[in-house]
C-alpha cells in the first residue's frame, strides 16, 4: 500500500508535491503502470490547492515519471533510476551549455568532486583502483613516448574519470561527466603541447604517489597543483568561455 502524501505547509508548495510523489515512485512505492491517487485526494492529503497539485503532475510528465491521460487520471510512465539518471544527464547536458561556464568554474567544480575522490581513495587505500589508476599512468607515459596524442588524450580523461569513480556514486559521476565535458575540447587542443603532457604526467603521478601513502591532505594538494597548472595553460587559448 502506498504512503498518503504529508501535509505540506509554507512557500513552494508546488515543489514539495513533486518531491514527494518523486521519492515514492523511485522507491518502488508506486510500480509502472499504477495509477496515481486523484488530484481531489492527494490536495486532501497534503493540504494544498488541487492547482497545485496539478502543477506537480505537469512537472513530474516532464520528467517523465507519470502519464497523464486526460479523464482517466495520472499513471506511472517510468519508476527506474537508470532512466532517471539519463533524464537529469540531458537537463544538466542543455543547462550547462546555455549558462557557458568559464573554464575557471569548470575546474573549480572538478576540485570540488576529484579533491573528495583523492583524499576518499587515500583513506580507503583500495590496492584494486590504486592498480587501475597505475596502469592508466604507464599507458600515458607509453603514448607520450610514442607521440600518439589520441590515446595520450583517452588516457587522460580516464585517469580522471577513474579517481571519480572511486567514489562509487552515479549521480556524483553523472554531474562531473557532464560539466567536464564542457572544457574537453579545449583540453585536448592544448594536449597537443607535449611539455604539458610531460608535466600532467609528472602530476598524475604525484596524485597516485599521495594516495598510495594515505596521505589524504597531500593528494588533494597534489590534485590542485595539477588543476592551477591546467587553468594557466587553458587560459591562454584564446576565447575565456568554455562552449
Amino acid at each position: 500500500m502506498t504512503r498518503a502524501l504529508k501535509n505540506i505547509s509554507g512557500p513552494r508548495l508546488c515543489d514539495e508535491v513533486v518531491s514527494q510523489l518523486e521519492q515514492q515512485i523511485l522507491s518502488g512505492d508506486f510500480q509502472q503502470g499504477d495509477k496515481l491517487p486523484s488530484e481531489s485526494i492527494l490536495s486532501e492529503q497534503a493540504g494544498v490547492s488541487r492547482r497545485a497539485i496539478r502543477d506537480a503532475l505537469k512537472i513530474l510528465e516532464t520528467k517523465g515519471l507519470i502519464e497523464v491521460r486526460k479523464g482517466s487520471g495520472a499513471f506511472v510512465a517510468r519508476n527506474d533510476y537508470d532512466f532517471y539518471l539519463n533524464l537529469l544527464i540531458e537537463n544538466v547536458s542543455s543547462y550547462l551549455s546555455n549558462a557557458r561556464a568559464t573554464v575557471a568554474n569548470v575546474l573549480q567544480f572538478r576540485v570540488l568532486i576529484e579533491g573528495s575522490a583523492v583524499e576518499a581513495l587515500a583513506m580507503k587505500h583500495n590496492p584494486v583502483t590504486i592498480s587501475a589508476l597505475n596502469e592508466n599512468l604507464s599507458r600515458q607515459r607509453d603514448a607520450l613516448k610514442n607521440k600518439d596524442i589520441g590515446a595520450y588524450n583517452k588516457t587522460h580523461w580516464k585517469f580522471h574519470a577513474a579517481l571519480v569513480e572511486g567514489l562509487d556514486n552515479p549521480i556524483i559521476n553523472m554531474l562531473y561527466q557532464q560539466v567536464a565535458l564542457l572544457i574537453r575540447d579545449r583540453m585536448m587542443l592544448k594536449s597537443r603541447d607535449f611539455s604539458v603532457m610531460e608535466n600532467s604526467v609528472q602530476e598524475h603521478s604525484s596524485i597516485i604517489e599521495k594516495i598510495e601513502a594515505g596521505d589524504s591532505h597531500g593528494s588533494r594538494q597534489a590534485l590542485i597543483r595539477h588543476f592551477d597548472r591546467a587553468l594557466a595553460n587553458l587560459s591562454n587559448i584564446p576565447d575565456d568561455k568554455t562552449a
